[in-house]
């Protein structure tokens, strides 16, 4: 899991259930994270970030090259709308 501090998720985010998958990109492995910080937090339930596998995002600037966070949405499909998967070109 990626520190929360890295990241800036919201401040329940330590509260949050954590969906992990791995999707090929142009032949490369990307982890993508979905926070599901429940039902009473509404439009900002869930939230969603990505990272090449091989990227050491510990130091790494969002949504620059092969990591990306999203803004939170009320639904997981607007989550991952949200992020800036440019970053995987």
């Amino acid at each position: 899991m990626v520190d929360a501090d890295v990241i800036e998720l919201p401040s329940n985010a330590d509260d949050a259930i954590v969906h992990e998958r791995s999707v090929r990109i142009r032949g490369r492995d990307v982890t993508v994270n979905i926070h599901d910080r429940g039902p009473e937090t509404g439009p900002i339930r869930y939230i969603a970030h990505a990272h090449w596998d091989d990227k050491d995002i510990a130091d790494a600037v969002p949504n620059i090259d092969g990591y990306t966070v999203g803004e939170p949405d009320a639904s997981v499909s607007g989550a991952l709308f949200n992020l800036q998967w440019g970053v995987f070109r």
